[in-house]
């Protein structure tokens, strides 16, 4: 893009970019424009999470794959002639170089689409001789306002989250693989505590929602501060609660958990596969076994499970087989489960939106006494009413007809 051209979009800015939507400078352009205008209009309304441009080496074209519901989909194609207008238009927008282009660049922008609008975080990583992967995750403000209601756990799920919240002190974990919806619990967490006679701190890199009423300080590259330093920084602004957006090393749970200690409630995130594997990875990373046992009070571990499309779902009969799936489980198992085929509605996947499957423990007195074995612990969280594996949400979710058996094994197994 040249100088001229970035000027004149530069006189739309809003503070997060140029404009709201892309624009046309030249009439070289606007065919692009109209397209990722129209792209992002779709992605929004569809509640797409991230769209994927990628240089294809063959002949130079630009396949755009969007994530529905967590699957990659291919929904266009931009032709060879276009595709250095496409990168040119997305680093415009994200207000990054059009001459380091071998350097991994990342920015962000805001887009609106009608009655939507989404922080789009950008990631361009050159590729290939001459080609580009470029990742823009939508972040929907919508999401920001959400309530403990809207995510929709469990009822002995939800009171224990609740009670949590309600403590004086302690720690919260959300716990699982990147994607699972460990941010949008965290949030309609601090919705519930966002009062005016609290102080919530968040600490993010990046902060992933504007929250009304938080403090919310960034941290990473750029900032010249770290998880560690800025919690340090925040535990002398008088907080009552306190969001982690990641725990990563050991000086940040340590610090996390003093904090969890001394009268406020921390809110955290932290990569582990199960409620159970929680303990072990904190241990891992040096956290004494007395501090974990003192400091944390709820882990929730959690899965996203797409759900089936209402509009061309049908019920089928089980298979020889999938009677003893549902009995291993625990789960008395049903006349019939839920059969995708693929519509138009849900784009030919059988899918359409996804729901939180939870596995949450409460670190009551015998659960802290069985730690750090393993065996010990899962039969703890065993004798917890709100208690749930993954594996057996997973399947009570097909057994009561919302995803499919198939869907169900994969989270189940993986």
């Amino acid at each position: 893009m040249t100088e001229s051209h970035e000027q004149t979009e530069s006189e739309h800015d809003n503070g997060y970019g140029p404009a709201t939507n892309f624009i046309s400078t030249s009439g070289r352009d606007a065919p692009v424009v109209e397209k990722l205008n129209a792209l992002f209009e779709e992605a929004l309304q569809n509640s797409y999470s991230d769209l994927h441009i990628e240089t294809q080496h063959k002949d130079g074209s630009m396949r755009v794959r969007a994530r529905m519901d967590g699957v990659l989909q291919t929904i266009h194609c931009f032709e060879p002639s276009y595709s250095h207008v496409v990168l040119n238009k997305i680093r415009s927008r994200s207000r990054l170089s059009s001459s380091d282009i071998r350097a991994p660049q990342d920015g962000r922008f805001l887009q609106v689409a009608g009655n939507k609008r989404a922080d789009v975080r950008v990631s361009i990583l050159a590729t290939g001789h001459d080609g580009s992967s470029v990742v823009m995750r939508l972040l929907d403000s919508d999401n920001a306002g959400r309530s403990i209601e809207s995510l929709e756990m469990p009822k002995l799920v939800n009171d224990a989250f609740i009670r949590a919240l309600h403590r004086r002190e302690g720690m919260v974990l959300a716990t699982g693989p990147t994607g699972s919806g460990k941010t949008t619990t965290l949030y309609a967490a601090l919705n519930y505590l966002n009062k005016p006679s609290k102080k919530l701190l968040t600490i993010e890199d990046p902060i992933e929602y504007q929250l009304d009423g938080a403090q919310q300080v960034q941290v990473g590259t750029g900032t010249g501060r770290t998880f560690a330093s800025a919690l340090r920084a925040t535990l002398r602004q008088d907080p009552d609660t306190i969001l982690v957006g990641e725990m990563r090393d050991t000086e940040t749970a340590e610090i996390a958990a003093r904090a969890a200690l001394t009268g406020h409630i921390v809110l955290s995130t932290l990569h582990a596969n199960s409620g159970v594997d929680t303990v072990i990875r904190l241990m891992d990373m040096g956290l004494p076994l007395h501090v974990i046992k003192s400091s944390l009070l709820l882990i929730v571990a959690q899965r996203l499970v797409r759900t089936v499309c209402k509009a061309c779902s049908h019920p089928r009969a089980l298979i020889p087989g999938e009677l003893e799936i549902f009995q291993l489980n625990g789960i008395t198992p049903p006349r019939h489960v839920t059969q995708a085929v693929g519509c138009a509605h849900c784009h030919d996947t059988g899918y359409k939106g996804r729901i939180a499957i939870f596995e949450t423990i409460v670190l009551t007195p015998d659960f802290a006494a069985s730690m750090p074995d393993h065996i010990q612990m899962q039969a703890a969280a065993k004798q917890q009413p709100q208690y749930e594996p993954l594996a057996v949400a997973a399947m009570r979710t097909a057994a009561e007809g919302i995803t499919t058996l198939e869907e169900a094994n994969e989270i189940a197994y993986t």
